[in-house]
């Protein structure tokens, strides 16, 4: 409940699981409840290579784009996500 009395908006969300960025190959950008489905079929599978990002704000988008949540993994493979 502290998040939405004294946090900020985030409009990109990183992975909270903090996985260790060279085991990274894959980076899905989601939004709504399909993070939380994602979440957790990951959990369930064990999955350690697939960083799940929160897209909360897609539009309007900014000149250069926040892509703080898929910065810290500058080696994956690939980014899955809209568009």
């Amino acid at each position: 409940m502290e998040d939405f009395t004294n946090g900020t908006f985030r409009p990109v969300i990183g992975d909270h699981e903090q996985l260790p960025a060279t085991a990274v190959e894959r980076v899905l950008l989601v939004s709504g409840r399909l993070y939380y489905d994602l979440l957790s079929t990951r959990q369930k599978t064990g999955d350690k290579t697939t960083a799940i990002v929160r897209v909360e704000q897609a539009l309007p988008a900014s000149a250069g784009g926040d892509r703080s949540g898929t910065r810290q993994v500058p080696q994956r493979r690939s980014a899955l996500g809209p568009g």
